[in-house]
């Protein structure tokens, strides 16, 4: 008994971990490209170049975006702005405060003191990302395991909440 779910959840918490781990790592990468952008950006604008040696470019161009519906909190901006005394019901209404909901959440993660064995983490991904296992064996002990030790915040449970129908 518990079979089936000691097995859905041993599954989510592994992939939650080694996820978040790969996540956590892409999330430097990119958030150091982002950090590029303006400054590369500037660069070009002044008419600095590229070194014809580097494999890399970076051109400004433009283009068209899709059209759209103007958002409903510019709309009532506008009608705000442009019908202040009708607004006055409107405007009282946007002031108002809500008691906060009720969120059902499930929280997962390991216990205490303890974690996966290696090879199940390996199977993960190998089941998981369709890897082979030889791959899988190589991503978990060279970029994955590592970092498992040293991100505080996969430490502790995560929590996801479940939405409610209705």
């Amino acid at each position: 008994m518990g079979n089936d779910l000691t097995s859905r959840v041993e599954l989510a918490v592994a992939c939650s971990r080694e996820g978040r781990t790969v996540a956590s790592i892409g999330g430097y990468l990119t958030r150091t490209e982002q950090e590029q952008i303006v400054e590369i950006y500037s660069r070009l604008t002044n008419n600095e170049v590229i070194r014809e040696d580097s494999p890399v470019t970076a051109v400004i161009t433009s283009k068209m975006g899709r059209k759209s519906t103007i958002s409903q909190s510019d709309a009532i901006n506008w009608f705000i702005e442009g019908y202040p005394k009708w607004s006055l019901p409107l405007q009282k209404k946007l002031k108002e405060t809500r008691p906060p909901r009720t969120k059902t959440i499930l929280a997962y993660g390991l216990r205490e003191g303890r974690d996966f064995s290696d090879d199940y983490y390996v199977q993960v991904i190998r089941d998981v990302a369709n890897l082979p296992e030889a791959q899988a064996k190589v991503f978990f002990e060279h970029l994955i395991k590592p970092q498992l030790a040293e991100l505080e915040e996969l430490s502790g449970l995560v929590e996801a909440e479940i939405k409610q129908k209705g």
